[in-house]
Formats: C-alpha cells, structure tokens, sequence
C-alpha cells in the first residue's frame, strides 16, 4: 500500500512585503553571524554584527510600512484596510 504523493505550494503569501533586498540583508545577516561566532569571536566582528543587525531591523520596519502604505494608497474601504492590517500584524483570525 502506498501513500499518496502531496504536493505544496512553497511561495509564502502572508509576507508580501518581502523584497529583494530584505533578502539579501537576510543572508548576510546570516553569514555574518556565523562568521563571528565560529571564526572570528572578536569584540569588532560583535559590532559589526549588531550595526548590520540593526540596519536589518530597520529595513525590516520601512519595508513593512512601505507595503502597508501600498495597500491603503490603493484601497477604496480605508477603514477596512487599516483593520485588516491591524489584524494582520497583531495576529488576530476573523470570527465566524
């Protein structure tokens, strides 16, 4: 008896705000960080590390209201749009 094969969609639509360059930062987030803990572990990969980090925090943030922006710039219901955002990032589910 065999079980059958499932096949999944791997393309996240609930983060549409993710551009290619929060991407990019991500990744060398990434590689810096492991640089620094396995390689280097010294007090000025640290703080290159945490100033990128920090960057990264804030493209995180401009990207987000850049999408959020996009959305209420093309919304005929403003207010429906502000809530769903709201509920959205705080991660409330609609009631049934």
């Amino acid at each position: 008896m065999f079980c059958p094969m499932k096949c999944y969609d791997l393309t996240n639509k609930s983060k549409q705000w993710i551009t290619s360059e929060v991407r990019a930062a991500s990744i060398e987030l990434r590689d810096l960080y492991w640089l620094h803990r396995l390689l280097l572990e010294t007090q000025d990969s640290l703080r290159q590390y945490r100033t990128l980090k920090l960057t990264y925090r804030v493209l995180l943030n401009n990207a987000k209201r850049k999408f959020n922006d996009k959305i209420l710039c093309n919304s005929t219901n403003i207010n429906g749009s502000v809530w769903k955002i709201v509920n959205r990032e705080t991660g409330r589910k609609k009631m049934q």
